[in-house]
């Protein structure tokens, strides 16, 4: 590695898609373009999207990819955890036309590395990594060897340079609320999202963790979601205190207090209920 002096350097923003969520786009981030602000998902970076067992991570990537396949985008979904027939009756409802979801049973890294420069997609899901052969215990040197590499093989990091291509890492939470196995697994990834149930049947929280390079961290950096029969929808639109959105978008978004939550607790006035949503949305 030479030296050089950093003012020679010129920076350079990173580019991004639509996922087709709004709430979606504003946490993963924004970059300033020739046309103005662009939010949205960074290609060729990684994510770690990790939830406890039961809160919905597969139904809610599956949403996420079937609306970035309706938007024009190309998605490759890893399923490791049911057969593929299986996987093909939660893809397929709705009046999507899927033929840029492209789905995939290996199980190893190559492969895996392999089925990504082969299908070129904008964004692949694995699910989940901690499914993945060389994942083994999750110890710190095996995820980092999946991650960067390893014996002149490449990782995720170098396929998703090469290919562009956004890597989601699926991945289970301990009781404690750490990702599972080595915590070399949320350091080594570009940014961490966790996805928590509350005390609303059907709505869960998706925040951004402690790590995120190409957008903002902190509490105010929650977004609230309900699981439908179609998958998963948005509920949550409190960027409202977020003045960089309002401004790029021209107006000022106003909290939305879902009516399903309203009536989740139906013996409480009003006032309270409310209350307690932005309670839940803001902390």
């Amino acid at each position: 590695m030479s030296i050089c002096s950093i003012s020679k350097i010129e920076p350079k923003e990173v580019s991004r898609f639509n996922s087709g969520y709004s709430e979606l786009n504003w946490i993963y981030g924004k970059s300033n373009t020739p046309k103005g602000i662009k939010w949205g998902i960074p290609f060729g970076k990684i994510s770690l999207w990790a939830g406890a067992g039961g809160v919905g991570k597969s139904r809610t990537a599956i949403s996420i990819a079937k609306k970035i396949v309706s938007l024009g985008g190309r998605v490759l979904y890893f399923q490791n955890e049911v057969d593929l027939p299986t996987f093909s009756g939660w893809v397929k409802k709705g009046t999507y036309n899927l033929d840029n979801f492209l789905v995939s049973n290996s199980t190893d890294l190559e492969s895996q590395i392999n089925d990504i420069i082969l299908a070129k997609p904008h964004i692949v899901f694995d699910d989940s990594i901690n499914q993945l052969e060389e994942y083994r215990s999750g110890t710190k040197r095996d995820i980092k060897n999946i991650i960067e590499g390893n014996n002149g093989k490449i990782g995720f990091r170098e396929v998703a340079k090469r290919t562009n291509a956004h890597i989601v890492f699926i991945s289970q939470l301990n009781q404690d609320g750490s990702v599972k196995g080595s915590t070399t697994l949320s350091h080594l990834v570009d940014i961490e999202f966790k996805i928590n149930n509350i005390e609303i049947d059907d709505h869960f929280l998706i925040d951004v963790g402690t790590k995120h390079r190409y957008g903002r961290t902190g509490d105010m950096f929650r977004t609230l979601w309900k699981h439908t029969d179609d998958g998963v929808e948005s509920v949550s639109d409190h960027r409202y205190r977020d003045k960089v959105w309002c401004d790029s978008n021209r107006k000022k978004v106003q909290i939305i207090i879902p009516e399903a939550i309203k009536k989740y607790w139906n013996d409480m006035p009003e006032k309270e209920k409310e209350k307690r949503i932005k309670e839940v949305l803001l902390k």
